[in-house]
């Protein structure tokens, strides 16, 4: 009996099935990353609040202040004083148009220390605030 010569065929298919796997790793590691990259450095304790909606971040320039427990004041992570703030939204004005704030304030805190951070969003137009709160 007579074999046929068997023909081999070079395999021309690209596998892209661990390609995927790798994408797909990658993409659940950046997931779960981005919100420890974006946290605060300065820890608060944020008051509770029944009556609260998540807000909705937009393309506006976004300032952090926070406002610890013993009155220190912080500009998006670097500490302030009243007049350094003024200067801080004084500059920040000049380049945008909606500047969007974001006001951390520990629960602790006297009140007089948040009208001082207040009064200077005021005094330049700053109308898009957002003060933080824990909902129960």
């Amino acid at each position: 009996m007579l074999r046929k010569p068997q023909r081999h065929r070079m395999v021309t298919d690209i596998n892209i099935t661990p390609f995927t796997d790798v994408i797909l790793v990658l993409l659940i590691i950046f997931m779960l990353t981005t919100p420890i990259i974006y946290q605060l450095n300065v820890k608060v304790n944020l008051p509770n609040a029944k009556n609260s909606e998540p807000s909705s971040l937009v393309e506006p320039v976004t300032i952090n202040i926070v406002v610890s427990a013993d009155g220190q004041v912080y500009f998006n992570n670097n500490p302030v004083s009243t007049v350094q703030l003024e200067q801080k939204i004084k500059e920040t004005r000049k380049y945008a148009k909606d500047i969007q704030v974001f006001l951390y304030s520990d629960k602790s805190v006297q009140f007089e220390y948040v009208i001082s951070v207040l009064d200077v969003l005021m005094k330049w137009n700053i109308t898009d605030l957002h003060i933080a709160s824990l909902k129960v």
